[in-house]
Parts: structure tokens; C-alpha cells; sequence
């Protein structure tokens, strides 16, 4: 055991920061799915892979689902469009690294759907046969011979999956056969091997080697505040990594450190290095411990974990375990039991000794519990919020609450106290992907003092989902916890990004509220609440956050779960002057939809009236109402080529609707033509006037640009480059934000250009038209095309209106007469389209190239006939350019013979260069350089403290350079027939007009 450290030493550790946290954002890449699901990534979304130091891709990992025990690794190919096979080729893949995709191929068992279809009429009985090579070189032919009405349909799989080569028997053969072929799904098991698994009751102990750099294992459990692992060293010291209240760990008795929430049931994993004892969780939180204990060596270290561990080799070499003879289990082997990992029915709680007892986010959510929830809304003439008087503790705040929205702000959570001495307040709120937490106190003798702090996530907080929500007080920090999030309240500076302003104030003369999902925030009917409560907490404003809009359950107050239904029949008798419940915007039970939504689509009002109907917003999944389901968009493409349609018209009318526009989409793949000029795509009026327009620049980048002053001027408000090539259907969506005040400044849109998010200013005009701007092109599939282009209305919560999405490609196909079509234009890839960082965007899907044996596309450039004469022509350059300089230094050493000196070359110079010759009988030369203020010698520089030249004692002659700023000379030997002089280092004067150097000839 450590010594516990003393007082002074825990100073040290909090001004020093012992634990040196970094808490990184990005996923970083790994070498596979199953390391991304180990540690912790345990959603289905596209992760970036990466080989050593090889090229990253990012491809989709399918995790599996409560119980499942394998991971799939999707990669698309070049093969996913039909292609006639009249030549030898190589494919293209998602993943360039072909090493990366040989090592997966290798590990997973991994398989690929292919179809092989000859033309129509083929009945020569030979036929001619298709051969395809594998990343894995295994060769596998088909024959015409086996085909059912011309057409072959057959799985690849273990090493035949993965085609790189395409093989024709025929080549250029109008004969010749087509082939697709699926995307390859790689299946890994979590634990491939059996003996990795280790469920013990006292753990297990790995012993380290002298060449062992770091030790790495993963680990799931659902207990909190206990023992992770303990590092025994020289001397018999240990040291002790506990897990504490859900999101901590702490090393012995020094200050914890946030490491997220680990006891949620799900993998996560650990690297430990054993020469600095630095701990990694997760590639996210990463801090080194300063024990002090830098000269211990670490001997061993013992897992001991009440759940489940893998033990996993540094290098992951064929996913295989440690050395057995380094491995020691210290118990028997438990029975595997299940964990609390969004179960239905779970007991798992979270903060045990702050709360009695509040679910884990781990656990899953009852269907029959919404009907004993409540659902808060938006009425123009009603409040809407829960009120509870005189629940609140102000030396140990505690509360908590679960809520689902479908809108993208309201305000969770607002309380406030007033005593004799001192009065506070506190709130809790979300608008767009930040959720605010702030907390002031103020008393007779200081002004009012404020902290905060936020929570952020990707995509913000509206959707069918639940979210957790507690702030409370833990030792002498206030802190926000959501869900698997947590933060810690500091003090607010001029420097923050927080605004106290948003927060709500009340009229308490003594006692103490808290006021669930909003607060009394604007006029209402007289006569409908009592006058005193409405003195007490009327605030009336736009400029704060809204109600929230959307279900709460729950909910607690100084740690204890309050009864909603008993809490509200009290408040309608303290709050209303006649009691009745429709007096609120507030119903008991969750709004439930007719079918159940699918996708990301949210159940949620279709009004602002008191009793809304309930369906599934079909804009979430880019798709449209149909009697009360969600149907697709209407098949077919309309191509932006400007021969392929001349029933076209200028512009095309959008029909109006009483809502307020609430997003617009178009998804379209872009001409693959070069462009000399910005070419606009698509643009938006409002009564004749452009408000916005998509074009395409010359250097590839897809933009878009607000409000355009000059239909002739490109100005990108916001852009994003496409790579070269790149056939896929993207997308270009624009999504209104709700204000946070009434200001028109504060009026923006989100603009996404598939998952890259930009903030661009509100138009402020109603959409009334849109053009197409078709493309001149020889062959009509160069110049793109448009899939899908819609528009979402939302309701107003002042002025009316419904929700409602207008298939606007489908009534401009239907104004020309087109039918429905099966053709596809481009590649679709929804994941392309989910807004998220760089890394969760998947790669190209890849292309099909000309033949090189070792499947690499830059080899096939190498070798193509362009690149072989412009290597040509680039040698003869520099054949040429390098006997030019040969002639031309010949030249000037034949030129009269006379040497070059260096002051004729630097005459200007403030570099002097003299010669110098000391005789072995004098002292060594030190030089020094006085300083203004007295007369004593200091040195030349800091990084010369004396300098000695005894090394020149021999009788030679040097070069001496002195520069007149840092008094620093260089000595060189030089030649001894060449000119004498010696030269005296003087101290410099403070006349600036001093001489730097006196120099005296004499004879030798």
C-alpha cells in the first residue's frame, strides 16, 4: 500500500494537477470493429480503421445487439454497379489499404454476393467464361455453361471473398459478360477464443517481462465504487486503481479523475504503460499518475473487477491471448450472468450515494411506464410545467429527472431559494447540441456568483429517445450528469462562453421551488391562475428558453423520487382559481403514435392545440406522410442535363402552406464533367429574388450561397470539397434552428452538406419557387442528377399550422409527364448523409481501374502511357539542366584565376572577418562584455558562459568572425602563408560610437 499523502502534498496535487486528464473527442482509428466495440463504441455507425501507420478508411461496424455476440465489418467495392467485363481489371474498395483489407479478409469470415449475367440471346454453347481473383489470390471462374437464363448467382466466401481482378476470356468482346457484386460482410466474433474470457470472483494476475512496454485488457461491469486493478512494485509497495461514484477513478488517496461512465455494462477497454504507469481508457481519457515513485519497477499487476475481462495481446496477433505462463487466475471461474446493458427490466441504479435509488442510462425503459409519465405542451394560451414547492435542500441540491423532446430547446429544469442570509438559483437547459447547467448564490454581503458548464452531443437532444438528467452537489462541487456524460460546474469569468441572462429569476420572499419542464414565461387568460402565484413567478420573455415540448418521468427532488401524479393534484389547487386539469398544457401519459416510427422518425404532435394528434414526423427519414405512415420518395431521377428533358421549365412553383418552413432537401450526384466555370445547380426564390442557390465551383466543392446580391458573383457561405470521381447521391439540407430571443440576428439555419454541418444566416422570406440550371453535355449521365427533393413544414406555436412534407420531385415529375423509373443514378449511401466529426463519414466506395497485378490503383497511373512520357520528358529536364551547371562552374574556375573574397561578396555585412595569430606563450583569450549599469564583466550570451580557446594554443594562424551584437567569435584555421594580423578584444564602451575591434599589423 502507498502512503497516504499529507496535507501539503494533496495542495501540491491540486495546483499541479497530478492527473494530467485529456478527454479526446475524435474515435480513434483502430485496427478493427471488434477493437472499436471493446472499447466502448457499441452503436452501429461508421468507424475509422487504420492499419500501423497505413491509410485510414471509414467503413460501417454493425454491433450487435443486447446478447449478440458477433460484429460485422461492412466494405463496399468498386462492383456495386453492374459493369461489362470486356477487359482485365482491378476493383477498387472502401478500404485503400489493401494490407488493412488482407488482414481483415484473413481474420473474419467474410463474405460477398455476386451476379454474372451474359447478354440476352447468347447461345453460342461455349460461351465465354469470367474468371475473378481475391484480395486473397484465390481464383474462381464462371462459366456460361452453369448459368440459369444467362445469369449466375453465387456467394464468395472465406478467402474467394473480395474481388480485386476481373478476368475476360474474350477481350473486347461485345459478348462479354457483366458482374456485381454486395458489399463484403466480415463476421468477428467478440471473444474468438474461449480461454480469453476470464468471469472471476478475485480476478487474475499477469506478470511483465523486461521488454514489456504496456498491458492492455477490456473489461464490463455494472458495479460501481470498486477495485479495477492494483500495480505491485519493487520494495512491496502496490498501488490501487478504483472505479468511484460511476464516472471516477482514483489512485490510492490522491485527487480522482473523470474517466466517463464505466459501469454501464458494456466493454471498455485499458492500456496501461508499465515504465510511466499512464493509463488509457478507452482512446478517450488518458492521464498520468506523478506518484513520486518513478524509480520502482512494476513487477505485476492484478485485474480485479467484479464482471467479466478479455485479455488482449499488445499487438493483437491473430487475436490470441497472453503467454499462458505470465497468466495466473486467482479464483474460480463464475457463471457468466447477464449485465445491466439496455435490459427492460433492470436493476442497475447510478450515483447510489446521492440518489435513492435512480436508474442507470445502462438500463433500458418499460413501454408501460409512459402512460405513468407526463407530456408537456406547447398551447399559445396555457402554461405547461410541474411545480413543486419547498422540495429543495440548499446546502445539498439534488436533482434529477428523464425526458424525451421532439423540438431542439426547452428548458428541464429551474429552482430557487431564499433565506435570511442568502438566496440562489439554479437551471438546467438545452438548445441545439448543448445542454447548460448554471448555478448562482448571492447574499446581504457579496454580489451574485455564478457557475456552469455544459454537456455536448452530436445531433442535439430531440428524438424518441429517453435521456437521464441529474444536478446535484457531490463533496464541494456542483455537477451535470447526462446520461453517460458528466461535467463539473466552474466559476463563470468574463472569458466563458455562458450567458446568465437566460436564466429565469422569482419574487420568493422565503422557501424554496422547483419548477420541471418550464416556468411561468408569458401571458396568459386572466382569471385562469391565482394572482399571487402569478407575482411571484411571472418573468415574461422570449428571450429565455421555451417549455419543453415532450414527455418526464422520473423525477427528484433532494435525492428521494417524487410522486408526479400526487405533486400534480397539488398544484392545480395552489396554482389555479378554478381546479381543473385541461388548465395546463399538461397530460398525463406520453403521446402515443397509430404505428410505430421507424428509423429516426420521432412520434410527436401534429398541432399546437390542447389535444393533438400523434404521428411519425416522416421529414426525420427524408420521407413523406401517407395516411399516417411514412412512405419513400417517388422513384426515378430527374437529370440535370439540358438535352436529356425540353419539357423543362424556368422555374417551378412550390405550393404554400401555413407553417412555417421548417427544412428543405435535395439529394443529387454532381456531373462528373470538369468544370471551367462556378456552375449553379439549384436555386431557391422567394417572389423573384434568389435567397440561397447550390452551385459547383471549379475546383470540385459543392457550396452553397445565401441571400446573393449579384446573380454573377460566386460566394460561398458555406462549401464542402467532393473527392474527384466520387458518383455517390449526396445531400444538401437546410434545417431552421429555434431562436434563442426574438432578435432577427438571432434568426440562423443549419446547413448540412451531407454530414457536415454549417450555420448560415435565416433569409427571413418564404420560399415560393425553385430552378433547376440544367447542364450542356455530350452524354446526359455526365451531367448528375436529382433523387430526391423535398421541403418540411412545422407548426407555428403562436400562429397555427400543421406539420406536414411536400414531394417536391415528385410533383415536378408528374407537371412533365415522367413515370416512375427504377434507374439509379448514383450510389446510395444513407450513412454518407448522418451528421457527425470527419471520422464517421464512410470513405468512397472505390472504382474500377486498369490492371496491376498487385491491386494497387497508383501503380496502374504509373504505368499508363501519359505517365511514361511525362517521366520521359522529365528526365531529359534534368539531364539537361545538370550538365548546364556543370558548364557553367567549369567556366568560372578557368575565369583569370583571381579569388572571390568574402567582403566583396558581402560588402554590407555587419559580419567582420579578420585573421588572427597567437603565440603559445599567451594567456587564453576569454572573451567578455561589460555591462551599462557597472563596470563588472559578464558573459557574451546565455548559452556561452566563458569562452576558452586553449585548443588554439598550437602557433597557427585562424579566421576570427565577431558579430557586433552577441560578442560570440567563431575561430577557423586558415592557411599559413596568408596574411598575418592580430587582433585585440576590447571592452566595449558605452559610447555606441565605440570601435568594436582594434586591429594591429606588425611584422612577423
Amino acid at each position: 500500500m502507498l502512503p497516504r499523502p499529507s496535507g501539503r502534498l494533496r495542495t501540491i496535487a491540486c495546483l499541479f494537477a497530478l492527473f494530467l486528464a485529456v478527454i479526446a473527442e475524435v474515435v480513434p482509428a483502430r485496427r478493427s470493429c471488434r477493437r472499436h466495440f471493446l472499447a466502448g463504441q457499441s452503436k452501429t455507425q461508421i468507424l475509422p480503421l487504420r492499419l500501423n501507420d497505413g491509410v485510414q478508411s471509414n467503413v460501417l461496424c454493425e454491433m450487435p445487439h443486447t446478447g449478440g455476440t458477433e460484429i460485422v465489418t461492412v466494405i463496399q467495392s468498386g462492383l456495386y454497379q453492374s459493369y461489362q467485363v470486356r477487359e482485365k481489371k482491378t476493383v477498387g474498395f472502401q478500404i485503400r489499404d489493401l494490407d488493412l483489407l488482407q488482414d481483415i479478409l484473413r481474420r473474419n469470415n467474410c463474405r460477398q454476393n455476386v451476379t454474372i449475367i451474359w447478354p440476352p440471346g447468347f447461345n453460342n454453347e461455349k460461351g465465354i467464361d469470367l474468371k475473378v481473383a481475391s484480395v486473397l489470390n484465390t481464383v474462381t471462374t464462371f462459366s456460361f455453361s452453369d448459368a440459369i437464363a444467362n445469369q449466375i448467382e453465387t456467394i464468395l466466401d472465406g478467402e474467394a471473398a473480395g474481388i480485386l481482378h476481373v478476368f475476360p476470356q474474350e477481350p473486347n468482346s461485345e459478348l462479354a459478360p457483366t458482374i456485381q457484386a454486395s458489399e463484403i460482410r466480415c463476421i468477428q466474433r467478440i471473444n474468438p477464443q474461449p480461454e480469453c474470457l476470464i468471469d472471476s470472483d478475485r480476478g487474475v494476475e499477469i506478470s511483465f517481462g523486461a521488454s514489456d512496454e504496456y498491458f492492455e485488457f477490456t473489461f464490463r461491469t455494472d458495479h460501481t465504487a470498486q477495485s479495477l486493478f492494483e500495480v505491485y512494485m519493487t520494495e512491496n509497495l502496490v498501488s490501487h486503481y478504483r472505479l468511484e461514484n460511476d464516472f471516477f477513478m482514483r489512485i490510492d488517496g490522491y485527487p480522482r479523475n473523470y474517466v466517463g461512465m464505466l459501469a454501464d455494462g458494456r466493454w471498455h477497454t485499458v492500456k496501461f504503460r508499465i515504465s510511466t504507469r499512464a493509463v488509457e481508457i478507452d482512446g478517450r481519457y488518458k492521464f498520468q499518475p506523478n506518484l513520486g515513485l518513478d524509480e520502482m519497477k512494476v513487477i505485476r499487476l492484478v485485474v480485479k473487477v467484479d464482471g467479466q475481462v478479455i485479455l488482449t495481446h499488445p499487438v493483437d496477433v491473430a487475436n490470441e491471448c497472453m503467454e499462458s505462463d505470465r497468466l495466473h487466475k486467482l479464483g474460480q471461474n463464475l457463471r457468466s450472468r447477464e449485465f445491466c446493458w439496455d435490459q427492460p427490466i433492470c436493476t442497475c441504479k447510478i450515483l447510489s450515494s446521492i440518489f435513492d435509488p435512480l436508474p442507470s442510462p445502462a438500463c433500458g425503459h418499460r413501454e408501460n411506464e409512459e402512460q405513468q409519465a407526463y407530456h408537456l405542451l406547447r398551447v399559445p394560451d396555457l402554461l405547461s410545467f410541474l411545480y413543486l414547492p419547498d422540495v429543495l435542500s440548499p446546502l445539498s441540491i439534488k436533482t434529477a429527472m428523464t425526458f424525451r423532446s421532439d423540438a431542439d430547446s426547452g428548458l428541464l429544469m429551474f429552482g430557487s431559494w431564499k433565506e435570511e442570509e442568502e438566496w440562489g438559483r439554479f437551471q438546467v437547459h438545452y438548445h441545439g447540441e448543448k445542454m447548460t447547467a448554471m448555478y448562482c448564490t448571492q447574499s446581504e454581503t457579496f454580489d451574485e456568483k455564478c457557475s456552469a458548464c455544459a454537456v455536448y452531443r452530436i445531433g442535439g437532444f430531440s428524438s424518441d429517445n429517453w435521456s437521464r438528467v441529474a444536478f446535484y452537489k457531490d463533496l464541494d462541487s456542483y455537477y451535470l450528469m447526462v446520461d453517460r456524460e458528466l461535467c463539473e460546474l466552474k466559476l463563470l469569468t468574463e472569458e466563458n462562453e455562458f450567458d446568465t441572462s437566460e436564466m429565469y429569476k422569482t419574487l420568493l420572499i422565503r422557501g424554496s421551488v422547483l419548477f420541471i419542464g418550464g416556468m411561468f414565461h408569458k401571458k396568459v387568460k386572466p382569471g385562469i391562475y391565482k394572482e399571487d402565484f402569478r407575482q411571484k413567478y411571472f418573468e415574461n420573455t422570449r428571450e429565455k428558453l421555451p417549455s419543453l415540448r415532450g414527455c418526464v418521468k422520473d423525477v427528484f427532488s433532494n435525492g428521494h423520487r417524487v410522486n408526479l401524479h400526487e405533486e400534480f393534484e397539488r398544484q392545480m389547487t395552489k396554482t389555479l382559481v378554478a381546479p381543473q386539469k385541461r388548465s395546463f398544457g399538461v397530460m398525463r401519459g406520453c403521446g402515443v403514435c397509430a404505428v410505430r416510427c421507424k428509423g429516426d422518425a420521432r412520434c410527436r404532435p401534429m398541432t399546437s392545440s390542447r389535444d393533438p394528434e400523434f404521428a411519425c414526423d416522416c421529414a426525420d427519414n427524408y420521407q413523406y406522410s401517407n395516411f399516417g405512415t411514412c412512405r419513400k420518395p417517388r422513384d426515378g431521377s430527374l437529370s440535370l442535363s439540358a438535352t436529356s428533358l425540353n419539357a423543362y421549365r424556368s422555374i417551378y412553383t412550390v405550393p404554400r402552406n401555413s407553417g412555417v418552413l421548417q427544412r428543405i432537401w435535395l439529394k443529387l450526384r454532381l456531373p462528373s464533367v470538369e468544370l471551367k466555370e462556378n456552375t449553379p445547380l439549384v436555386m431557391f426564390y422567394s417572389y423573384g429574388r434568389i435567397i440561397f442557390r447550390v452551385f459547383l465551383d471549379v475546383y470540385g466543392s459543392l457550396n452553397v450561397q445565401m441571400n446573393p446580391e449579384d446573380p454573377g458573383v460566386f460566394t460561398a457561405s458555406a462549401g464542402k470539397q467532393i473527392p474527384k470521381g466520387d458518383d455517390r447521391i449526396h445531400l444538401v439540407k437546410l434545417e431552421r434552428r429555434t431562436p434563442l430571443g426574438t432578435h432577427p440576428s438571432r434568426r440562423f439555419f443549419n446547413l448540412y452538406i451531407d454530414g457536415s454541418k454549417f450555420s448560415v444566416q435565416d433569409p427571413g422570406l418564404p420560399l415560393t419557387s425553385v430552378e433547376f440550371a440544367l447542364i450542356n453535355v455530350l452524354n446526359d449521365k455526365e451531367a448528375g442528377c436529382v433523387t430526391d427533393f423535398g421541403a418540411a413544414y412545422e407548426y407555428d406555436e403562436h400562429n397555427g399550422g400543421m406539420v406536414q412534407q411536400i414531394d417536391l420531385k415528385g410533383l415536378m415529375m408528374q407537371d412533365l409527364g415522367l413515370s416512375d423509373g427504377n434507374d439509379t443514378c448514383g450510389a446510395v449511401d444513407p450513412r454518407l448523409w448522418i451528421y457527425g466529426p470527419p471520422e464517421s463519414e464512410p470513405s468512397v466506395f472505390g472504382k474500377i481501374h486498369d490492371y496491376t497485378p498487385n491491386g494497387r490503383p497508383e501503380a496502374a497511373l504509373l504505368l499508363s502511357p501519359q505517365w511514361m512520357i511525362y517521366s520521359v520528358l522529365l528526365t531529359c529536364f534534368l539531364v539537361l539542366l545538370i550538365l548546364l551547371c556543370l558548364c557553367l562552374y567549369c567556366f568560372l574556375l578557368k575565369k583569370g584565376g583571381k579569388k572571390i573574397d568574402d567582403d566583396d561578396l558581402y560588402p554590407d555585412s555587419k559580419m567582420s572577418r579578420h585573421l588572427i595569430r597567437r603565440r603559445s606563450d599567451e594567456y587564453p583569450v576569454i572573451m567578455r562584455r561589460p555591462t551599462l549599469e557597472s563596470n563588472r564583466d559578464s558573459y557574451i550570451s546565455d548559452s556561452l558562459d566563458n569562452s576558452d580557446i586553449r585548443a588554439y594554443d598550437d602557433i597557427r594562424t585562424h579566421k576570427v568572425k565577431i558579430d557586433r551584437e552577441s560578442m560570440i567569435s567563431f575561430l577557423d584555421p586558415v592557411n599559413e602563408e596568408s596574411r598575418l594580423a592580430q587582433a585585440r578584444i576590447v571592452r566595449r564602451n558605452v559610447d555606441e560610437n565605440a570601435p568594436l575591434v582594434h586591429i594591429h599589423d606588425f611584422e612577423h
